[in-house]
């Protein structure tokens, strides 16, 4: 398996204000390259936009992120909610 290289193709957010992600990622140790979000009067962006508490996100790298919006902004998680714990 090889790393994921999106080629800066506009990314939408795992994870919605009404729908957060509720689960597991692993990224087996593997980079996730050219992640791009291009909302200027955006907000709540990243990877994974919204997730809730007993999530696990681990073993992933992210290279050659670039987002651009108007608040609220992380590369990997932007909102977690009800911050118990989070696992890198």
């Amino acid at each position: 398996m090889n790393d994921i290289d999106l080629n800066n193709k506009e990314w939408s957010p795992i994870g919605t204000s009404s729908k957060h992600f509720r689960g597991s990622f692993d990224g087996g140790s593997y980079t996730i390259k050219n992640l791009s979000i291009n909302k200027a009067d955006g907000s709540d962006l990243g990877l994974f936009g919204y997730t809730n508490s007993g999530i696990n996100v681990k073993n992933v790298t992210l290279d050659g992120v670039n987002i651009v919006g108007n608040q609220r902004i992380g590369s990997l998680v932007r909102k977690y909610i009800w911050w118990r714990y989070f696992k890198y």
